[in-house]
């Protein structure tokens, strides 16, 4: 097995200029930790990661924590998304550490417990809200972490995200081509901030077209469980109802699907349905559901690889990753209705 005086050798550095540079001690140049951690990849070197901990200065880990809110953590969507950020984190030698808070506050108390115990080397924060006080409390204590999502008016982190509001810009503008004018949105919480995006995108997307967002055909704030029936039953008894709905988390597309059956509305002969995400409850719905999708594995895995990079570089600016939705068309959505 290479040692650390093989990666010094081979970059023609001092064991002591090498291995500082593999611990991110800020005296050594940037240019010079990158030769390193290459010519160390290049020759397959692994540190002793169990004598570093040991040391307390690197323990090849991130952190994780699942928060209970939006996502529930027997949901598809973590199920992909940790399963590409652990792939990133094995490529990279690193472990991925896991787990949950039912709210803001027990994920506080987890953040606490794996930086005061130096646990981790960093973490990722998912469901960013638009004023996060996550962040601040990771700032203040100069730890390491990335998000997926980003708060509003604030990028001195780095971040990955789904472009939401270009997504339902998408959606709206699907629906307009088939006729569509009176469309419904479901939103989740507001003070998340990809609620705020793609609540964004709906809005800006019917102003292009010239047509008012219209407040009785959008319902915000709704929670996994959350019984659509007196919104929707409201809404299809409106003088001029909607004739299409896009729902802007696929939990709320399944429950909007199942409560319009229960109305005696067909999908989408009756009216049509966009959801958002694309996990296994779009595809596997009957009909199909029309979505925006996003890959949940590609984002764990760039979440968890630009955390890397940046425990590797630790003067690197921040990088932030704005990913597309592709929308995916299928049975959910069709021309308008005539009367």
């Amino acid at each position: 097995m290479p040692t650390i005086k093989d990666v010094a050798r081979a970059a023609n550095l001092s064991v002591t200029t090498a291995s500082r540079a593999l611990n991110n001690h800020g005296d050594v140049a940037s240019s010079t930790r990158a030769l390193v951690v290459q010519v160390a990849s290049d020759l397959g070197y692994h540190p002793n990661h169990a004598a570093r901990s040991l040391q307390g200065t690197f323990t090849a880990t991130i952190g994780l924590v699942i928060p209970r809110l939006v996502h529930r953590y027997v949901d598809s969507f973590w199920l992909e998304f940790i399963g590409g950020a652990s792939a990133a984190c094995a490529d990279a030698g690193f472990d991925l550490l896991l787990s949950s808070g039912d709210d803001l506050s027990a994920e506080h108390a987890h953040y606490q417990r794996l930086i005061r115990t130096r646990r981790v080397d960093g973490v990722i924060l998912c469901d960013i809200r638009v004023r996060d006080p996550r962040l601040t409390f990771l700032r203040a204590r100069a730890a390491s972490f990335v998000t997926f999502g980003r708060a509003l008016g604030d990028d001195q982190y780095s971040w990955v995200d789904v472009d939401g509001a270009t997504g339902l810009r998408l959606a709206v503008q699907h629906l307009l081509a088939l006729g569509h004018r009176r469309i419904a949105f479901l939103g989740t919480a507001r003070d998340y901030s990809f609620s705020h995006f793609r609540f964004e995108g709906y809005q800006d997307a019917l102003l292009a077209a010239g047509i008012p967002c219209d407040n009785h055909l959008v319902v915000q704030d709704l929670v996994v469980g959350a019984d659509l029936h007196a919104p929707l039953a409201h809404m299809l008894a409106l003088p001029e109802p909607p004739t299409a709905i896009i729902a802007c988390a696929d939990f709320l597309a399944a429950s909007a699907l199942s409560t319009v059956r229960r109305l005696g509305k067909c999908v989408p002969d009756d009216l049509s349905l966009v959801a958002f995400d694309d996990t296994l409850i779009t595809q596997h719905a009957e009909p199909p559901l029309t979505t925006l999708r996003q890959d949940n594995q590609a984002i764990g895995s760039a979440v968890a690889g630009l955390l890397i990079r940046q425990l590797r570089e630790p003067d690197r600016a921040p990088e932030h990753i704005l990913l597309q939705p592709d929308l995916i068309v299928r049975r959910s959505s069709s021309h308008v209705a005539m009367p």
